[in-house]
């Protein structure tokens, strides 16, 4: 049996992906967009200066990147799920 477990209409996705962007840009406005890239911004810092710093033993490297990785991961997602 060759046949995959579905069909993906692509167009179809795509229009559904570019109908929801509109919504969120309706619904939520700069400002939220604005803070959301702030704090990725401050997640990425941390991360650059974590790798920066980790080449000789320090307290701080593994903060920073640990910092960094919840930045992202964990900040950006709880206001994504929040539909910020």
């Amino acid at each position: 049996m060759d046949t995959p477990p579905f069909q993906l209409d692509y167009a179809a996705f795509a229009r559904e992906l570019d109908a929801l962007r509109a919504r969120v840009e309706r619904t939520h406005g700069a400002e939220a967009h604005a803070h959301l890239r702030k704090l990725g911004r401050w997640g990425q810092l941390c991360s650059l200066v974590g790798y920066a710093t980790a080449w000789f033993p320090n307290p701080l490297a593994p903060v920073l990147l640990s910092l960094g990785m919840t930045a992202r991961w964990t900040i950006v997602a709880h206001h994504t799920r929040h539909r910020a």
